[in-house]
């Protein structure tokens, strides 16, 4: 499953704030492997198409808009929609369920939420620098600025979410979504929007299956 990202621009004294974010946007929909020099884990877990939920139970796409109002400008929208990615690890699914809180406290996601009747996890937005050690260029793709990439260099706040699933007898379907925000502190700019480099979602399942021993 991909990320989509989409963006609209304004019109008169917005347009050269416009046009810079619109290049951003075009980062982020075309996100690819990460460039943080970072190396790369064993995966154990497999990548998936999401399993369907049964008819009223589906899951909504989720969409975001914000509008960021700049001194001098016409507001300015922005408007990116996200999905789960899904991968597969041949573990039971208490047994991943059992696991998941503390995979989360791991890698340096504070839960704050814990559902055990959908067997979700998640923090919706948190201030962080570095997740599993690595810095979020690694997890989160917010474009580049002259200094280099800004979820590097700006402040990043992530949200984060994991659902489990059974697909099949002794196999969970882990489903995770990631997205995220970038934030230059030191001038009155306004957020800008971060796509998943979709390697997140893929940590949290392979230490899931790791934790039993699984792969």
């Amino acid at each position: 499953m991909t990320q989509r990202a989409t963006i609209s621009t304004v019109s008169g004294r917005a347009a050269a704030a416009a046009a810079g974010v619109a290049i951003l946007a075009v980062a982020v929909a075309c996100a690819s492997a990460p460039t943080g020099g970072e190396g790369t884990p064993q995966v154990r877990a497999t990548a998936s198409e999401c399993v369907p939920l049964p008819p009223g139970e589906e899951d909504e796409p989720l969409v975001e808009t914000r509008a960021s109002n700049i001194p001098g400008y016409q507001t300015l929208l922005t408007t990116q929609d996200f999905e789960y990615i899904c991968m597969e690890v041949p573990v039971d699914i208490e047994l991943a369920w059992g696991v998941l809180p503390g995979i989360y406290q791991e890698i340096g996601i504070p839960v704050a939420t814990s559902d055990p009747t959908k067997r979700m996890v998640a923090n919706p937005g948190f201030e962080v620098q570095r997740i599993a050690g690595s810095r979020m260029n690694r997890w989160l793709d917010c474009g580049t600025s002259r200094t280099g990439p800004m979820a590097n260099a700006y402040q990043v706040t992530l949200t984060v979410e994991t659902r489990l699933g059974e697909a099949a007898e002794g196999t969970t379907e882990v489903k995770s979504l990631v997205t995220g925000e970038a934030l230059n502190r030191s001038t009155a700019s306004f957020p800008v929007p971060c796509a998943s480099r979709e390697t997140l979602e893929v940590v949290i399942a392979d230490k899931i299956a790791e934790a039993l021993g699984a792969g």
